[in-house]
């Protein structure tokens, strides 16, 4: 009876808490929003403040101006994936995330006919300032509403100490994974399935959620106003783990090679790849080769991890087909054999390199991004060769 009334207990709170989160997600992003229109307009300015910039922002919050100017929220709108995808009839909807604020976009999404995402309606914005749009989600996107700054509560100051510049309003989701919900989890109404964006899913069904890593614990740590994921390298190689086992220390002609690589999801609270609207455009690429010693390709393999929809336009684009993205802590082994030729005279190598691209060439060419090689190169996560031939 104790064990089950302190069950009883612990999920009251719990969904206590959750009804409070709720709330204040309502305050910051009401209706249609999120993630689908702009947050509403701020009104009229007070006095003592009157700008939604982010580097008026940094006058004060110095620190944090300049960890964000380095990151993909302050590049949301001018991303070249994200202008491309804007040219597409029904991908309108993009800019309710990437462009939040009424003063960064000349129309206003009010709602949706017949709740079709692809059928806007619109508004004229009458507070739209065309400077802002080049600072994609800026500073006020997530923290300015009717002109108060709203934040994650700060040990031993209230409010009202905080409140000197201009007037500050503490709520704890600032610190919780729904915050970020708001633009990284989107169904499609009347799409079964998969949501089309389903990140924030993703990490409540992992062991982070479970053990109380936020959202925040990995990419703001310590406050940090940076972001990093599936743009930063450092990133990405603390997401992915590899190992590679031969079973023979070494090889003779005429042997089989047998190797299993084994590719863990030790760093990412999510599915791995993730992310990219619908996580259509990202893809992981295993490439286990056989070279000789000049380099040359005796033999290769490739193994692709990614999701997979229908198309890259809608409706296509909401529809999956298929995803083999690595869950948070999963291994998977992956096999390679190969046959050394029986009159292989020199050393040859096991080479094994994992890749990561942020675009894949079918949705460049959907996109009509003739450059995109150029524009995103391959981050190379993992790169070993192994003599197997040793003189």
């Amino acid at each position: 009876m104790k064990r089950m009334f302190f069950i009883t207990m612990i999920t009251a709170l719990a969904l206590a808490f959750i009804i409070v989160w709720a709330e204040e997600i309502i305050q910051l992003f009401p209706p249609p929003w999120p993630p689908l229109a702009s947050v509403p307009s701020q009104g009229v300015p007070p006095e003592d403040i009157d700008s939604l910039k982010a580097e008026d922002c940094g006058e004060c919050h110095q620190k944090q101006y300049e960890q964000w100017k380095e990151s993909m929220h302050a590049q949301s709108n001018l991303d070249p994936i994200h202008q491309a995808t804007l040219k597409l009839e029904g991908m309108e909807f993009c800019s309710g995330c990437h462009l939040p604020l009424a003063e960064q976009v000349p129309m206003i999404t009010t709602g949706f006919q017949e709740g079709d995402l692809t059928k806007p309606i619109l508004k004229p914005s009458p507070d739209y300032n065309p400077d802002l749009m080049s600072e994609g989600i800026n500073c006020a996107g997530c923290h300015v509403r009717e002109w108060v700054s709203y934040g994650p509560p700060k040990e031993g100051e209230t409010e009202e100490d905080a409140s000197t510049i201009h007037k500050v309003k503490f709520l704890e989701v600032y610190e919780k994974s729904e915050f970020c919900a708001n633009c990284h989890q989107m169904a499609i109404p009347g799409v079964p399935g998969t949501p089309f964006i389903n990140t924030y899913n993703q990490w409540k069904e992992s062991k982070y959620a479970k053990g109380g890593t936020e959202c925040q614990d990995c990419h703001m740590r310590n406050g940090n106003h940076s972001w990093k994921g599936g743009h930063s390298p450092m990133a990405l190689k603390h997401a992915v783990d590899v190992l590679v086992k031969t079973y023979k220390r070494s090889y003779a002609p005429g042997d089989t090679l047998f190797a299993d690589i084994s590719l863990t999801n030790v760093g990412a609270g999510h599915k791995f790849p993730t992310g990219g609207s619908s996580g259509n455009h990202r893809i992981v690429t295993l490439t286990t080769s056989v070279v000789d010693a000049n380099g040359t390709v005796l033999d290769s393999q490739q193994s692709i991890i990614r999701r997979q929809m229908a198309g890259y336009t809608p409706p296509d684009e909401f529809i999956e087909l298929s995803d083999n993205r690595l869950d948070p802590g999963e291994t998977r082994v992956i096999e390679y054999s190969y046959a050394i030729p029986s009159d292989a005279s020199e050393n040859l190598f096991l080479k094994t390199e994992l890749t990561y691209a942020l675009l894949v060439p079918e949705a460049a060419e959907a996109y009509q991004i003739t450059d995109f090689a150029e524009k995103f190169p391959p981050t190379v996560i993992f790169s070993e060769t192994k003599p197997l031939m040793p003189e």
